[in-house]
């Protein structure tokens, strides 16, 4: 049967095998921002932390996810998004070129973007001298980090509604597992 039509694959005329072939191009091709933050309360070994991150797919939110712990401080749980951030890049996208994680820790922001490297080729000692600060944590990351995943800083409360998202989660997680020590110890 010659029809005059072209045909693909399968025989699936050439025009639709075209049509099939950019749906799934551009299905491919999400832009993909993802913002975390962390914190605690009480600032000593029995504080109460949390992180939050917010996953943002061609400007719809697909995913939030944050959790608490005790016996932590802001900075670890400032680190503690990043490396659930990257986890998830990693894990979800074939494409991570299209994806940039936005965190508003400058420290965490450098840490990746400058520090990293360093850190690892000097057995994740600070160029002062002394051990770098959650380098548990960074080692992690060191091992999911690709040079096409971006990170960027962004400004902490100032009306980015992603960034305020994952602000808010950190407040949220916080308070359940507060709410939570404290209903278990009523039950004992």
């Amino acid at each position: 049967n010659n029809s005059g039509v072209t045909r693909g694959r399968k025989g699936v005329p050439m025009h639709i095998y075209q049509v099939i072939q950019d749906t799934m191009t551009a299905k491919q091709k999400k832009q993909v921002h993802i913002y975390c933050d962390g914190g605690a309360h009480n600032r000593d070994k029995n504080g109460i932390g949390a992180y939050g991150v917010v996953v943002v797919e061609d400007g719809e939110l697909v995913r939030q996810r944050g959790e608490a712990m005790r016996g932590v401080k802001s900075g670890r749980m400032e680190v503690m998004g990043l490396l659930y951030s990257i986890d998830h890049a990693v894990r979800n996208y074939d494409k991570l070129d299209d994806v940039t994680i936005f965190s508003d820790s400058r420290y965490c922001v450098d840490a990746y973007n400058k520090w990293l490297d360093n850190w690892s080729q000097k057995n994740w000692k600070r160029y002062k001298g002394g051990k770098v600060e959650h380098s548990d944590l960074w080692q992690l990351i060191n091992t999911l980090k690709r040079s096409s995943v971006k990170v960027k800083w962004v400004k902490g409360h100032s009306g980015n509604i992603y960034n305020e998202m994952a602000d808010d989660l950190v407040g949220e997680k916080m308070t359940e597992f507060e709410i939570a020590g404290r209903e278990n110890k009523q039950r004992k």
